[in-house]
């Protein structure tokens, strides 16, 4: 008859349950693990942070309020003298659209430079300005097809 090994062999530093400890709070840490490190931002990381999350909601704010004045671009089309957009199809989806994709188009140039400019040790500001002329450009090509 086997009998049970009264003393089991030991786990190494680390493994195993952690041990229990009076009350409520977590476990006691393992040993050879301290606690995390903070994670600490430049001040120029929390400006850029800053900056860019402000120019971001400033953009979104702009396109709804070009969505909302472009609901009533075909008021004017039963008119002798109606816009250049009544003349065609397609461009109402154009004008809705427009703005909204030259966005998205933006934040993905954005996050391009971004990784560009990481990778090369450079700094992230020209890839908020590269982003912002990418979006201008955009807003900038859904007024001229509209309004010539």
């Amino acid at each position: 008859m086997n009998s049970p090994n009264p003393n089991p062999p030991s786990l190494p530093p680390g493994f195993g349950s952690p041990p229990l400890q009076p009350g409520f709070g977590p476990p006691a840490p393992q040993p050879g693990f301290g606690p995390p490190l903070p994670l600490r931002r430049s001040p120029a990381e929390v400006t850029f942070a800053v900056v860019s999350g402000l120019l971001l909601g400033a953009s979104a704010l702009l396109n709804g309020a070009l969505l909302f004045l472009f609901c009533f671009l075909g008021d004017g089309c039963g008119n002798t003298d109606h816009p250049p957009a009544c003349d065609s199809d397609g461009w109402a989806s154009v004008a809705f659209f427009g703005p909204w994709v030259s966005l998205a188009v933006a934040g993905t140039v954005m996050a391009l430079c971004l990784r560009w400019a990481q990778r090369r040790g450079r700094t992230p500001w020209l890839a908020l300005l590269s982003a912002a002329l990418v979006h201008g450009t955009g807003l900038c090509l859904v007024f001229y097809s509209f309004w010539g």
